[in-house]
């Protein structure tokens, strides 16, 4: 924790007096409560578990969607009439395999 606190210290965010660490005029603005341009309060929101508990299962879900476009790449792709359509089949928009419509 010193050492970023030391960093901080030499990019001028805080200042040290002795062993302790304060806050610069500048950080201050931002991150004082009593400052009306605190900036703490939308880390708070954004850390809340409403929020990140929605990230918690992205690990899963990348995985389930590249399976899924895996799935969906080892068929070729052709546009025919404005439908896309998927197979290997000369006739493949014919028996039904579209799986989108082309504007």
């Amino acid at each position: 924790m010193r050492i970023l606190c030391d960093y901080l210290c030499i990019v001028g965010f805080l200042n040290k007096e002795g062993t302790g660490y304060s806050l610069t005029q500048d950080s201050a603005v931002f991150l004082d409560k009593r400052s009306p341009a605190y900036l703490g309060g939308a880390t708070e929101f954004i850390s809340t578990e409403k929020l990140t508990d929605n990230f918690k299962n992205l690990p899963r879900s990348f995985a389930r969607e590249a399976a899924l476009t895996q799935k969906v790449a080892s068929f070729p792709l052709k546009i025919q009439s404005g439908e896309v359509c998927q197979g290997d089949g000369a006739d493949d928009c014919d028996a039904g395999a579209v799986v989108g419509k082309v504007s």
